[in-house]
């Protein structure tokens, strides 16, 4: 499967870069576990994860994990607006709690 992943630059300018996803490797498993900072890295691959899981693999769940970081207490915050974005985008795709 292959995935276009589209980011504005300018009103007139878009980058569309294409990615392989490693689908073989998670044909064996019932959930996969996905470190979740808040972000734009990891929301990009969780947003990658939830259209493959979509469009590949509906049985599939998502077990996003953050841990609370005395240096960036930040990130538990902006992972809740990420994970309630993702819901809200992919309603069909089971991400638990």
């Amino acid at each position: 499967m292959q995935i276009e992943i589209n980011r504005q630059i300018s009103a007139e300018e878009y980058v569309t870069k294409t990615v392989n996803w490693p689908h073989s490797q998670l044909k064996d498993y019932n959930f996969a576990i996905m470190k979740l900072s808040g972000g734009l890295d990891s929301a990009m691959v969780l947003y990658m994860l939830c259209k493959y899981i979509r469009e590949e693999q509906p049985d599939l769940s998502v077990v996003p994990m953050t841990h609370n970081d005395w240096v960036k207490p930040f990130q538990i915050k902006w992972a809740e607006k990420v994970l309630n974005w993702m819901r809200n985008e992919f309603p069909d795709v089971k991400i638990l709690n």
